[in-house]
């Protein structure tokens, strides 16, 4: 879990072996898989149970296949067509909440809210759409007001809707197991990484390499909104070859 370098050194216990003939660059997209594990760890629902992820960035994407693989009934909002397409073609399904059909067809079904955009009216859609006493965590980070929502509007609906509003702090279990606490950070790597391993995680195309000498570009193109594909990997390998 160290910084981008070339090279890391670590104690033996704070790394995970990566399973044979698991690319490099596919195994590094274990670090964000732990992100949105916390929140599989910790929650209430239960496979069967309705998901709803909102926003299918790279932490989205790899939450919706992470429930998906454990039995939940996930749907997807995302209001860029090209993600949803994305999310399409890896097997997930798309839900568009503008839709009256769609909406009437979980609304109140819902057992957990999984939100990865950090878009305040996407806490207030997947608010609308739980079930008594459903969860609603807040993975996505809210960097900025986006929109003129008060507070009200979402506290209204977890007082009498008796919801669980919490944080998708990703640092809320142990770095390791131990008795009485079996489920931790790294737990969640090594899981990680033999679903990888399983190809159970929809990667093909979704990988691009980059050149660390290049980050500044790689950083401008996120921040503005222009970077094709959802993965990019610093490739320290081949550092200021491409």
């Amino acid at each position: 879990m160290g910084g981008h370098r070339s090279v890391q050194q670590q104690d033996a216990d704070s790394v995970v072996p990566v399973p044979a003939g698991l690319p490099p660059q596919e195994a590094v997209i274990a670090r964000l898989m732990g992100v949105s594990l916390t929140t599989l760890m910790t929650t209430k629902a239960r496979p069967g149970d309705i998901v709803l992820v909102t926003g299918m960035g790279p932490v989205g994407y790899l939450c919706a296949h992470l429930f998906a693989n454990s039995g939940y009934d996930v749907r997807i909002v995302e209001p860029n067509a090209a993600r949803r397409t994305m999310a399409e073609k890896s097997g997930l399904k798309a839900v568009d909440l503008s839709l009256p059909a769609d909406i009437q067809s979980i609304q109140g079904k819902v057992a957990l809210v999984a939100e990865c955009s950090g878009h305040e009216k996407a806490v207030l859609d997947g608010a609308r759409m739980l079930r008594k006493a459903g969860e609603l965590v807040l993975i996505g980070v809210p960097w900025k007001r986006r929109t003129d929502i008060t507070a009200h509007e979402i506290l209204s609906l977890v007082f009498f809707n008796y919801i669980v509003l919490r944080s998708g702090w990703e640092w809320e279990l142990p770095h390791h197991a131990s008795d009485f606490r079996p489920h931790s950070i790294f737990g969640g790597y090594q899981l990680a990484l033999r679903w990888l391993a399983e190809r159970r995680i929809p990667l093909e195309g979704l990988i691009s390499l980059r050149d660390p000498a290049d980050a500044q570009s790689v950083y401008q193109e996120l921040h503005s909104g222009k970077m094709q594909g959802l993965f990019q990997v610093f490739d320290w390998e081949h550092q200021g070859r491409n």
